[in-house]
Parts: C-alpha cells; sequence; structure tokens
C-alpha cells in the first residue's frame, strides 16, 4: 500500500497509523523512507497513536480532542511524551498509568512447565486484585502462550490449577468453563464479528444469562448489551449498528464490554491499547482498577514498556519461547527487562551494546 501510494511521486503523503502491522525492522524502513521524502521535499501527515514515533520523526504536532483542536507544537517545544499526554486527556502520564495498589488475594491461576508451539516450560501464577505483566521482543512467544492457555492453540504438556485445581483446557470453551478470558492482540480478525452489530458482538458468549430454557428472550440480551455500552460510555448510533462503523477504540470497548459481561475471573489482555487513542487508553486503564477490585486477575501483554510498567504489579519476562525471569515492581526497569527480554537471543556483549 505503501508502494503504491509512493508510485506516482506525490506533494503530499498522509500516513495514517502506518507501523500499527509492521516488525521493528519494517517500522526502520518506513522512516527511512519519510526521511528521504522530506529531504525531496515531500510535505508528511503522520497520524499515530504511538507518540514516541511523533518525536521521532514530526516536526511539528497537531492535538486533536473530541473533534477540536487543543494546539499545534514544535516537537523541539514539547521536548517528550510526557509533555504531550496532558494536552490529550487532560492528566500527566503518572495520573493515566496510576493504579491503585491491592493486597494480592487468593491465587486464581497456576501454570507449571506449559510447552506448546513457539514455548517451552513456562511456570508463572496469577493472583486476585493483580496484574500480571508479560513482556518480550516480537516472536518472543507471548501471544502464542495466551492462546493455548484460553484454548486457542494446543498444549503439548505442562500443569494449568484453577482455585487450586488441576483443570484441562483443550478449547475455548473449556477456558471460559474455568473463568479465564482472553482479548486477542488481532482484535479485527479474532476479537469480533465486523459485519455483525453491537448487540450480537456483546451478547455472543453471554446469550446463556438470558435464556429461559432453549429460547433466548431478546428484550433481556439488548438491554444486557445496553448496560455495558452505558457502563464503558462506548460512543455509538444505535445497538444493531455494525461494529466495522466503529472506531478502533470503541471496538476494542465491545470486545471488553463482552468479558466484563462474562465476568471471568481471570482476563488475558493482550496489546490491548494498539492503534487506540489515548484518551480511550486512559479509560481502559480506569477499568483494570474496577475489575481488580472484584477480586479478578488481569494477564497484562504489552510491546510497549511504559504501560506495562504503569499497570504490572509484577512481570514475566519471555525469551525466545522461555521464562528468562519474574521481576516485581520495586525492580521495574527499562534496561533491566530489556536485558532480560534478550537473555535467550544474543550474546552478553550483544547485551550490553543494545542497552
Amino acid at each position: 500500500t505503501i508502494s503504491k501510494a509512493l508510485w506516482q511521486k506525490p506533494r503530499l503523503v498522509i500516513f495514517d497509523e502506518p507501523t500499527a502491522v509492521l516488525t521493528r525492522n519494517e517500522t526502520k524502513i518506513l522512516f527511512q523512507i519519510i526521511d528521504e521524502l522530506k529531504n525531496q521535499g515531500t510535505a508528511i501527515i503522520y497520524i499515530s497513536h504511538n507518540l514516541e514515533e511523533v518525536f521521532d520523526i514530526c516536526d511539528t504536532v497537531t492535538v486533536l480532542k473530541d473533534g477540536a483542536t487543543v494546539g499545534t507544537y514544535t516537537t523541539e517545544e514539547l521536548e517528550n511524551v510526557e509533555k504531550l499526554i496532558p494536552l490529550m486527556v487532560g492528566r500527566s502520564i503518572e495520573e493515566m498509568y496510576s493504579k491503585k495498589d491491592t493486597e494480592p488475594g487468593r491465587e486464581l491461576l497456576r501454570v507449571e512447565n506449559l510447552s506448546g508451539e513457539r514455548f517451552e516450560n513456562i511456570s508463572f501464577h496469577v493472583r486476585a486484585g493483580e496484574v500480571v505483566g508479560f513482556f518480550g521482543l516480537v516472536g518472543a512467544g507471548r501471544t502464542e502462550i495466551a492462546r493455548a492457555l484460553f484454548g486457542a492453540d494446543l498444549l503439548k504438556e505442562g500443569k494449568i490449577v484453577v482455585e487450586g485445581k488441576d483443570v484441562s483446557i483443550k478449547t475455548p470453551k473449556d477456558a471460559l468453563m474455568k473463568g479465564i478470558g482472553y482479548l486477542p492482540e488481532d482484535r479485527r480478525k479474532q476479537g469480533i464479528f465486523l459485519q455483525q452489530d453491537i448487540d450480537f458482538n456483546i451478547n455472543i458468549i453471554n446469550f446463556d444469562k438470558v435464556m429461559t430454557g432453549p429460547i433466548i428472550n431478546y428484550g433481556k440480551a439488548h438491554s444486557q448489551a445496553r448496560e455495558y455500552i452505558d457502563k464503558l460510555s462506548i460512543k455509538i448510533g444505535s445497538i444493531f449498528q455494525p461494529v466495522s462503523e466503529l472506531s478502533g477504540g470503541n471496538q476494542q470497548k465491545v470486545i471488553i464490554a463482552r468479558w466484563l459481561c462474562k465476568n471471568t475471573d481471570v482476563l488475558i489482555f493482550d496489546e490491548p491499547t494498539v492503534g487506540i487513542d489515548v484518551g480511550t487508553k486512559s479509560e481502559i486503564y480506569k477499568l483494570f482498577g474496577e475489575i481488580l477490585s472484584s477480586n479478578k486477575g488481569i494477564i497484562l501483554i504489552s510491546s510497549y514498556l511504559p504501560e506495562l510498567m504503569g499497570m504490572s504489579d509484577r512481570i514475566y519476562v519471555i525469551s525466545n519461547g522461555r521464562m528468562a525471569g519474574e521481576v516485581h515492581k520495586k525492580d521495574f526497569s527499562e534496561e533491566f527487562l530489556l536485558t532480560l527480554a534478550m537473555k535467550n537471543i544474543v550474546s552478553r556483549e550483544k547485551v550490553k551494546e543494545a542497552v
């Protein structure tokens, strides 16, 4: 798509979330292309929710909020992300990632020596009232672990303990029955039914709550959907509107509404804020607190270290499909986490060079 857009040597190119599906190496190549375009006199409009990218390649930033312009600033004037976020959401980065400390409760989930496609001998646990983070480089195996735990991929071996009892999870239905939910990384392909309406997308795993025998009470189902739409402040025209017409942030909220309605004990969020605006990110982080206050547990998979360190109580680092370490909040640092993430990939000398 990018090559096609550049074929006729345009004077202005608009990039709208161009790196959302690119690897790090592909992103570097894109940035090189953008630099070349700028040197040739081509004007660039760059739209992105990845704020670090803005400071990497942009000269000026125009901030929009609720359809109105907040202001236009030079990146030199703003200096860093910490000064940009308050303009977007009305709060500081510390406030955005603030999570009320809760005393961890009973153990909800424990896995021992889990092995599957692209990972092996993975062990961890999740307690009520805590966010457990998963960090690793692209291809480390984090998503594969989550999918296998949810029964979407095959588990080769390992032990899964839920509420102190050994369980077998071979399908997503098994995971649902055991109180485990999963918000996938690729919401458009795996998380939502794009051509179906909002009502259907929220109720698809929750019709059992509004059934009398084999009959669905659609009136109750519609009320159930509206309850969670209101609770999450999802911006819609109608509950019968196709979910494909919603923004990325509101689509993500629809998936979260589905799982909040299901009321699972452990909820896995796989890259929950990729490609959504900062305001919606803040709302999702707030929801974390509500989930935890109900004695639930959260597994947060994220490639964005500020988010992961800001929201997690503990972080498990996965390196090349193996567990590289468990890090508690008092020991969080980007350098330490990145060092662990490269533990099984490169030599110690290369690690020192990278960090």
